[in-house]
């Protein structure tokens, strides 16, 4: 139970900082999928010729790589921030949360 909590108090922290940067994880979110789609499956559908319409069925591969490749990418952000913008990997590492706790916290930010 003591792990959850401290894992909510960093968890609680990271949603103010969305709360901050709403606008830009809103546009990240919504406008990866979109160029990825005018980018590459568009091009590809006139290049693949199967019997099933490719548009319509690459749309759950698109879907799957973008969440995976946001999630990566907010994950890695924090992290960076975290080590070298700011000092707060100091205190967190003298705080009495362990290692594990904070790394879970990050991979469910992303």
């Amino acid at each position: 139970m003591v792990v959850w909590n401290k894992m909510f108090i960093l968890l609680k922290r990271d949603f103010h900082e969305l709360r901050r940067n709403i606008i830009f994880y809103f546009a990240l979110f919504s406008l990866f999928p979109i160029i990825a789609y005018l980018l590459l499956i568009i091009p590809l559908s006139g290049l693949i010729a199967t019997d099933v319409r490719y548009l319509n069925w690459s749309l759950p591969g698109i879907w799957i790589v973008c969440s995976a490749m946001v999630s990566f990418y907010t994950s890695s952000i924090r992290i960076f921030k975290l080590n070298y913008e700011t000092i707060q990997i100091d205190s967190i590492l003298a705080s009495p949360i362990e290692n594990y706790t904070f790394l879970i916290s990050i991979c469910l930010r992303g």
